[in-house]
């Protein structure tokens, strides 16, 4: 568990609001000290889904330029997403829709990790957002999905060069998809969630496989690429243009697949009609996680309510923290029962 103290300034010294704000800290803490010997040996279930850290792709943004656009790295905005270049907006957008919204276990694993088989052969899902990835990295992922039936998941721009920024067709000769390469974008102005970032809306429809309804009306925020298909591939969605947003395609017999988003689902989460859309967060949940039959260990009956899970090594006890992400906190009580905005929370499964 994280309690951050420190969310406005530089510290919590400097807030208005600093007597409610030591009041909420001895609350949080006595609520620690009571299941502490809980979470002293507990661990948070296994992830089927993983994240590539970027390692490689930073060395070559804005490669060329005389003066660089400067990136923010700690510290010096209030949003974790100003000034940074797209690809890292993407995997931070993504991760909030996965984990922070929809409660699905994501791990962060770096490029070293690729070429480890005992890492990746715990995960059903892979998601790529680097534009960068090392040639021996890739080739390994390729071969998880070929042997293991996971899914590869790329966005825009993703896995187009290797770690000396040479353009690399190790995914498109697996799968077929064949994105076009384009510019790299930063991020700038005021791009908090909810807000505005430099971006071009894109509007279309995705069709989920196996779904009651048919598909969903999306607007894509950020850049997009042009992508070729081949006969294999599977078009999940278009643009109004009629040009491929969404493309799946088989790696192998045993199940594998590549799945490829045109566009930033997660960039476009964060800052789409409103920010944190729902309709977008579905679409997202649907494609990577319903699709491989991923089921979160901790259900709400509320949509934006975190509840990371930590379970004891004898199994007889857990502890499940809920964190408000909603616009106004919801009464809840120790026992259910509040007059509005309870929270009903139970285990799904037993992984």
């Amino acid at each position: 568990m994280f309690v951050n103290h420190f969310a406005t300034g530089n510290g919590y010294s400097d807030v208005p609001w600093l007597d409610r704000l030591f009041s909420e800290m001895i609350q949080s803490h006595s609520m620690i000290a009571q299941a502490e010997e809980i979470m002293w040996e507990a661990r948070r279930p296994t992830a089927s889904v993983a994240m590539l850290i970027d390692k490689s792709s930073q060395y070559w943004d804005d490669w060329g330029v005389l003066r660089p656009t400067a990136l923010c790295l700690s510290g010096c905005t209030t949003s974790m997403v100003s000034r940074q270049t797209d690809y890292f907006v993407e995997s931070y957008g993504l991760f909030m829709a996965l984990s922070t919204d929809s409660n699905v276990n994501v791990d962060w694993v770096d490029e070293e990790a690729l070429v480890e088989p005992a890492v990746l052969q715990k995960y059903k899902v892979l998601v790529i957002t680097s534009p960068n990835v090392p040639t021996e990295g890739l080739t390994s992922a390729v071969q998880w999905a070929n042997t293991t039936g996971g899914m590869l998941v790329t966005t825009s721009n993703a896995a187009l060069w290797d770690r000396y920024n040479e353009p690399s067709s190790i995914l498109s000769s697996a799968s077929g998809i064949q994105p076009l390469p384009r510019a790299r974008a930063s991020i700038t102005g005021s791009p908090t969630p909810g807000g505005t970032c430099t971006a071009t809306m894109h509007s279309g429809t995705v069709a989920v496989p196996g779904t009651i309804a048919s598909s969903f009306n999306f607007t894509a925020s950020g850049s997009c690429n042009k992508v070729e298909t081949s006969t294999a591939t599977r078009l999940l969605g278009r643009f109004d243009d009629g040009s491929t947003a969404v493309a799946q395609s088989p790696i192998g017999i045993a199940g594998g697949s590549h799945l490829h988003f045109g566009w930033l689902p997660g960039l476009s989460y964060l800052f789409s009609n409103g920010g944190r859309n729902q309709g977008l967060r579905k679409i997202i949940k649907l494609l990577l996680v319903d699709q491989m039959e991923i089921f979160p260990h901790v259900v709400c009956n509320m949509s934006l309510i975190e509840a990371p899970l930590l379970i004891h090594p004898t199994k007889k006890s857990a502890v499940i923290t809920l964190l408000n992400w909603t616009a106004s906190a919801p009464a809840m009580s120790n026992g259910g029962n509040a007059s509005r905005g309870s929270v009903g929370v139970w285990r799904k499964n037993n992984g």
